[in-house]
């Protein structure tokens, strides 16, 4: 790899089922603002390799990380909100830094995710419990020992 070449992570894009929703409770739930909105269609059917692609992106920010909330009119939405395995190839979860896992947990629960507090531990490094979002994607919560 080069010496001058640099790579930095630009944000992580969501496929949600009803974008509303999915604001609310990244909004809500998690302290992210909206930034702005992105419709998506031609040239991004080719980069998506989504033939007669339409839909739209809600970009999502907290602090430094960005989220992209996509919803897709055409093809419509697949799949179900079931969460994956961690030993599933492929992104496995998002890792949060939280101030009170306790509010936060209850935030997630009251906006349509859920907490697995079967997964909850308490670490050396803090607490930490997976949830999810709506739609099923893993959120890793990290309440850092003081």
């Amino acid at each position: 790899m080069a010496d001058d070449l640099q790579v930095t992570l630009s944000h992580v894009a969501i496929c949600v089922a009803d974008r509303p929703r999915a604001e609310r409770f990244y909004r809500e739930a998690l302290g992210f603002a909206f930034a702005h909105e992105v419709q998506i269609g031609v040239p991004f059917d080719v980069l998506t390799e989504l033939p007669d692609l339409k839909g739209n992106a809600a970009m999502m920010t907290n602090g430094g990380m960005t989220v992209e909330l996509l919803t897709f009119d055409s093809p419509a939405v697949t799949g179900d909100a079931a969460r994956r395995a961690m030993n599933q190839r492929g992104l496995t979860h998002l890792s949060l830094v939280v101030s009170d896992i306790e509010e936060v947990t209850r935030r997630i629960d009251a906006l349509g995710g859920q907490t697995l507090a079967h997964t909850r531990v308490d670490t050396p490094f803090g607490i930490m419990v997976f949830a999810t979002d709506p739609d099923g994607t893993r959120l890793e919560l990290w309440q850092k020992a003081a």
